[in-house]
């Protein structure tokens, strides 16, 4: 239902005239009892938010047309029938054009068999090879490997490519923890092996990954992770006077320095708060960024 009444709040933000018309009853109880009273509104039943999109039927084809877009299908959480059918729905109605997106799965290949359709894996399969091919030849190991067993290690590209479905996001991921397989000693088949292992969706993918960190880096990959969640720039804040003011300014310079373990590449300009308490302000996310360099950089 959330779908829906994202889309329905989008609909009355550009057309806001008609939402006395489609929700009449709301509407009703926001002029009796103020805009004050919002937030105590009952909440939205699904009896509720069909029939409010039985009322915009009269305005669609009429008063405007609706174009939506849905990316990612596969990504909702339930029932995919669901999913469809709402789909469907919105499709049969006069002035409605819908345009979705998901992976190529048998749910909703099969649902919009007869539908137009663009397969992305397809014209951004080349690229996605090339992006691929360049990740690893950076790679001495698996350069070696590829020139003893050239056939497999181009397969094992191809694997990639296959299995990302035209999703460029999970390539890059993925690209990032086999390269590391070639120079700890592992061969082709275990690069294979490994690849299988890896899950197709981008959130169980990131989970896959987080279990494969050693037990030996845990440590010095806590550090970076406990830093950003302390350190918080005044621009991410926007000047927001709620928050205490130990964290409108930055983190102390004290702690920013404990926490690398070493003296500051430069020099802080300390910036003096109200209450007197020094803080690193925020052109000094330098120090930061010096600290977490590696972690950064095994995402990027």
């Amino acid at each position: 239902m959330g779908l829906l009444r994202a889309l329905l709040y989008k609909i009355i933000e550009l057309v806001p005239e008609i939402a006395p018309r489609i929700c009449p009853s709301r509407w009703a109880m926001l002029k009796i009892l103020g805009q004050d009273c919002v937030e105590q509104f009952p909440p939205w039943t699904w009896g509720e938010i069909s029939n409010t999109f039985t009322f915009l039927d009269q305005f669609l084809g009429q008063k405007f047309n609706l174009a939506i877009f849905i990316d990612g299908l596969d990504e909702f959480d339930g029932d995919y029938t669901s999913l469809i059918e709402l789909v469907k729905q919105f499709h049969s109605r006069p002035g409605v054009e819908v345009c979705v997106s998901s992976r190529p799965w048998s749910d909703f290949r099969d649902a919009f068999i007869s539908c137009p359709k663009l397969r992305m894996e397809s014209l951004t399969h080349h690229d996605m090879h090339m992006f691929v091919r360049g990740r690893f030849d950076t790679s001495i190991a698996f350069r070696e490997l590829s020139s003893s067993l050239p056939e497999q290690a181009e397969d094992h590209l191809t694997g990639i490519v296959l299995k990302a479905e035209g999703v460029f996001f999970w390539v890059s991921v993925v690209t990032n923890a086999p390269l590391q397989g070639p120079a700890e000693g592992d061969n082709l088949t275990d690069l294979k092996l490994l690849l299988d292992s890896l899950p197709s969706h981008l959130s169980e993918l990131y989970t896959n990954l987080w279990r494969r960190i050693k037990p030996s880096c845990m440590h010095g990959g806590a550090q970076p992770l406990l830093l950003f969640r302390a350190y918080i720039p005044p621009s991410a804040v926007g000047g927001n006077q709620s928050l205490p003011s130990d964290q409108r300014g930055g983190m102390p310079a004290e702690m920013l320095w404990l926490a690398d373990g070493s003296p500051p590449i430069i020099s802080p300009k300390l910036a003096v708060a109200p209450n007197n308490k020094k803080k690193v302000g925020w052109p000094h996310e330098g120090i930061v960024r010096s600290i977490t360099q590696g972690h950064r950089r095994l995402h990027a």
